[in-house]
């Protein structure tokens, strides 16, 4: 993959309108053209993959991208595993904090 700004505005939009649909998105951080020329965008989380058309048109008229294809993107989100292991984590965190176990018994 190769890392470039090519339709930037374009794709941070469609990043933009994919999080009001999958609150799951983290934030933009880069994009890279990948070898089937479709972009890939690098979240703080995970990845989203765009068609470089639709940013393209995104970037033109912004007002005019039908929901379908925002969902589309929205729904093409990868969580990181890296993520993925800190989030699980987490949630094993808060489980042992609400479980029953020896002396830790809630009052």
């Amino acid at each position: 993959m190769i890392r470039t700004d090519k339709y930037k505005k374009g794709v941070i939009a469609l990043t933009l309108k994919a999080a009001e649909l999958n609150p799951l998105l983290g934030t933009y951080e880069a994009h890279y053209i990948n070898e089937n020329a479709r972009f890939i965008v690098q979240l703080t989380n995970g990845k989203l993959e765009i068609d470089i058309e639709l940013a393209r048109e995104c970037e033109e008229n912004n007002e005019n991208i039908l929901y379908g294809k925002i969902r589309k993107v929205a729904f093409s989100y990868r969580q990181d595993e890296g993520s993925y292991k800190y989030s699980s984590n987490i949630d094993t965190a808060w489980k042992k904090l609400f479980t029953k176990t020896g002396n830790n018994k809630p009052q």
